[in-house]
């Protein structure tokens, strides 16, 4: 029940409140009661119409609780907490907030309190949650730190990834890396490295697709003086030397030519090599991390790819999913790769909402590589703070896709008239969203923050939202052609 004239709308502040599993308790900014729904009244055990009209003062003075954290919030314009007694057997936490007008007077306050069986019930709640995370916080974590935030694990398939990387980074054990291309397999080799004892030392990173066939041996294994022409004088170690105490990263280890695989299979048995004219054998110690975007099995029923060089490097494998299958990574990728741009340009741009639906639908053949070269793009042809642009066409007009869609987003206003409640209130979280979001620069993350919702959450509302307008626009334009 409400008591004088008060400002807020008996419609929202209903279907808001009256709802809420909340102890919801609201005075003017002297103190007296306007508005207490049911739960806050059973909790006090005072009923409603005792309440009502009446300062917190007298309530006090006439014994029914004691102490108030609305009377501090009233007195200090901040928020204030305290435990009051309804009873001796019973206490409440209070948690007093102020609403302040222009003028800096407080205008009303809103109190919500809660006793030790909620309490305890939250409490229950969020350790359950801090338990099913835990076995991520001494695995995972840390990978997560300033100096791997090239590593985005928002998935759970990802995050799966990055465990089986930190627990083979505490071996030395061959890693064998698969993924489409363009997934990060060279990222996630390189994070194996940094996190074993072997971080501090050399990691060699070999593209096996692009050293010509003639001169593997002699890049792998290096060559001594004069051992053939063309060759240094001084002669020349081989990567492997060059990787020796620390990691070699043998990409596109399925293009390596048959012929070599055997050399490369003795490498790994005996942990030694020999130059090209060399008379002796060099011990080595190299952890091998190798990575294909080739079906090795097949290749090794094709005769493709010996087979017991096949299991010798596949004592660990990881498979990196591609990034349609990994959907949660994308913003957060598109938004690092965004703020990158933005550190070397002195930019403050932002993905634009009405785009969210468009990166997170896109299949994404080219991967995380075509995701960066998508932001990139959508950076350098953006006018204005705001990114907007229709990945789904690449080869229109991208300019022209720009401003289609800030047309859209200009032309259909969340406010109008409205068949429902339900109507006008997702209309005004819209716009508070929106708002929340210009205000955070685009970061969905701060944003969501900001909102106290999950990131994915927000994706979905505005993934709906977008919809609303497209179906909108559609209705307009239909509208339109019938006159």
């Amino acid at each position: 029940m409400f008591k004088g004239d008060s400002q807020f709308s008996m419609q929202v502040l209903k279907a808001f409140i009256e709802n809420s599993q909340e102890s919801i308790f609201i005075t003017d900014g002297v103190g007296t009661v306007i508005f207490v729904n049911s739960i806050a009244a059973k909790l006090m055990a005072i009923p409603e119409e005792i309440l009502i009209g009446r300062t917190v003062q007298e309530i006090i003075d006439q014994g029914y609780y004691q102490g108030s954290s609305v009377l501090e919030a009233i007195k200090t314009k901040k928020t204030a907490t305290t435990v009051i007694h309804p009873s001796e057997a019973s206490e409440l936490v209070s948690i007093s907030t102020p609403i302040l007008d222009s003028n800096d007077n407080v205008k009303f306050v809103i109190t919500n309190s809660n006793n030790e069986k909620n309490l305890k019930y939250i409490m229950d709640v969020l350790e359950k949650e801090r338990e099913k995370v835990e076995r991520y916080k001494t695995e995972v974590e840390y990978l997560r730190r300033k100096d791997d935030k090239q590593i985005i694990a928002e998935s759970d398939v990802m995050i799966n990834v990055l465990n089986q990387a930190n627990i083979v980074s505490k071996t030395d054990s061959i890693v064998a890396i698969s993924g489409e291309s363009g997934t990060g397999k060279d990222v996630v080799a390189n994070l194996i490295h940094q996190k074993s004892k072997r971080g501090k030392n050399a990691f060699i990173s070999i593209n096996c697709a692009a050293i010509p066939e003639n001169l593997l041996e002699s890049e792998f294994f290096g060559y001594e003086k004069g051992s053939f022409t063309g060759a240094s004088s001084k002669g020349k170690p081989g990567l492997f030397e060059v990787a020796n105490h620390g990691t070699i990263f043998l990409d596109e280890i399925g293009e390596l030519p048959i012929t070599f695989q055997s050399k490369l299979l003795r490498v790994i048995e005996n942990r030694e090599i020999r130059r090209i004219g060399g008379t002796s054998n060099m011990k080595i110690d190299v952890r091998i991390i190798c990575a294909t975007n080739r079906d090795m099995r097949q290749m090794v029923l094709e005769k493709k790819f010996r087979e017991d060089l096949y299991y010798r490097l596949s004592v660990f494998p990881i498979n990196i999913p591609p990034l349609r299958k990994r959907k949660e990574d994308i913003i957060p990728l598109a938004e690092q790769f965004l703020n990158t741009l933005n550190a070397n340009h002195n930019t403050k741009k932002y993905i634009s909402p009405y785009m969210i639906n468009d990166l997170l639908s896109y299949s994404w053949p080219g991967n995380i590589r075509e995701l960066r070269n998508v932001i990139e793009r959508a950076y350098i042809i953006s006018a204005k703070d705001e990114i907007i642009i229709d990945i789904k066409i690449p080869n229109s007009n991208c300019l022209e896709q720009v401003e289609k869609l800030q047309e859209i987003k200009n032309s259909c206003s969340p406010f109008g008239r409205f068949d429902s409640l339900k109507d006008y209130l997702d209309s005004a979280a819209e716009a508070y969203i929106s708002h929340v979001l210009e205000e955070n620069q685009g970061n969905f993350t701060k944003a969501a923050k900001q909102l106290g919702v999950h990131r994915s959450a927000l994706y979905r509302r505005i993934n709906k939202y977008k919809q609303d307008l497209k179906e909108t626009t559609a209705s307009q334009q239909e509208d339109t052609s019938v006159s």
